[in-house]
């Protein structure tokens, strides 16, 4: 009896004075935030790392209404996660963002979940649900063409009121007149459309076939031949957190192993995220909690 107190004992100081063993999974979904409207082409995006040396995330995925959609890319370079959490392996959390291009036309008006699931190499998980408001301009799913010269602008608080847009649905070439309010967001470094209703002297007509976007050829050395830059275009004028995008079609058999990004000709720095001040805009209350 005497030995199994002592055992006891022995078994309960064991735990107290033990360290956690077990690896928590560290995440944020940052955009879109939760109650956020959206609209067009946007980056549902965010970070997550083990506070585990030798712990990776193995899956991000995205659900949209409770629907699994596809899987996100992870884990590139977040430079300023790394810096806001040193307490934690560098490696883990300087690769720890996720992020995938999403076209929100696909989805109908109105209110939606978005909701991402990770999970890490020790089994750790971790979920979040944000709630979207969808504004689809003139209910399309792609706009190809935007006209101003019958618009006017004013500004109310600190939201942009357009009105008399004009927009050109690109599947049925239909041209609608639409009253847009425009917000400035945090999360992108943009302005964002909030609303976006048919103006009351709104004509819906047909315009002329839209030229359609065409691959370029690659040289032949590569292997490649076809590949487009979708944006930015060349000329375009650029701001805030955006995403350089397209497409490259591989020879039959073969895959892409590789898109490199080049800016003024040198090789881009992977992280796009350097002193944004973002983490630590969605961390304030967690931090405490974790020091």
């Amino acid at each position: 009896m005497f030995i199994h107190l002592i055992g006891l004992l022995l078994l309960a100081i064991g735990v107290v004075l033990s360290p956690r063993t077990e690896a928590a999974l560290m995440a944020e979904l940052e955009g879109p935030t939760d109650n956020q409207p959206v609209s067009g082409i946007g980056i549902i995006r965010g970070w997550a790392f083990s506070d585990a040396a030798g712990v990776q995330i193995e899956q991000v995925t995205l659900r949209i209404d409770g629907e699994e959609i596809n899987a996100i890319p992870c884990c590139s370079v977040r430079a300023d996660v790394e810096t806001f959490f040193p307490q934690f392996p560098s490696a883990n959390t300087r690769n720890s963002g996720y992020g995938l291009t999403f076209n929100y036309g696909e989805l109908t008006n109105g209110a939606h979940t978005i909701q991402v699931d990770i999970r890490d190499s020790s089994g750790a998980q971790f979920s979040r649900t944000h709630n979207v408001t969808v504004v689809k301009p003139g209910n399309a799913a792609f706009i190809d063409q935007v006209d101003l010269s019958s618009a006017n602008a004013a500004r109310q608080d600190q939201e942009i009121l357009i009105n008399g847009l004009q927009v050109r649905d690109k599947d049925s070439q239909v041209v609608q007149s639409v009253n847009a309010r425009l917000r400035w967001f945090q999360n992108t470094q943009a302005l964002g459309m909030v609303t976006a209703a048919p103006s009351a002297q709104s004509s819906v007509e047909k315009s002329g076939p839209v030229a359609q976007s065409q691959s370029f050829n690659t040289r032949a050395a590569t292997g490649i031949q076809h590949a487009l830059l979708e944006s930015p275009l060349n000329g375009d004028t650029a701001s805030g957190i955006a995403i350089v995008r397209g497409w490259a079609i591989a020879p039959e058999g073969l895959s892409i192993q590789r898109v490199q990004l080049f800016i003024d000709s040198e090789p881009s720095r992977p992280s796009s995220f350097r002193n944004s001040g973002l983490v630590a805009a969605t961390c304030a209350a967690l931090r405490p909690a974790i020091d």
